[in-house]
């Protein structure tokens, strides 16, 4: 019986530090949400793209795009894609985005500023240009 003192307290201790240091499935929270419209070009027709960023902690972010086109006055859905902005290092964000045709493709941009913060300052006012 006292062997199984110490066993036990050690088994109780790693659950504890375990489930201090897993992050809970409900970290994940939408932080952004918009509408973007387009007007018909060379290349594009009448329609308009919604996306919404998913971030998961201040290093990971997530971009759901849904792309609808303009037919007959009624906006129809069309594909999604998915774009990631995750911080790498301590100086390098990795922007990772599903293009349909290719797969992903990753593009590296060296900053201090987390995920996040890169997301609101620079990201998003491209976006919305």
């Amino acid at each position: 019986m006292r062997r199984s003192i110490p066993i036990l307290f050690a088994f109780v201790l790693m659950v504890f530090v375990g489930l201090q240091a897993a992050e809970p499935a409900s970290a994940v929270k939408v932080v952004d949400y918009n509408v973007k419209y387009v007007k018909n070009t060379q290349h594009v027709t009448d329609g308009k793209y919604t996306w919404t960023t998913f971030q998961y902690n201040r290093n990971n972010l997530w971009i759901r795009w849904r792309v609808y086109e303009k037919i007959n006055g009624k906006y129809v859905y069309r594909f999604q894609s998915w774009t990631q902005l995750k911080k790498i290092s301590r100086t390098t964000l990795r922007i990772k985005e599903q293009a349909l045709e290719f797969g992903w493709q990753y593009e590296y941009k060296h900053t201090h500023l987390t995920a996040a913060r890169y997301y609101w300052r620079i990201y998003r006012p491209m976006m919305l240009s």
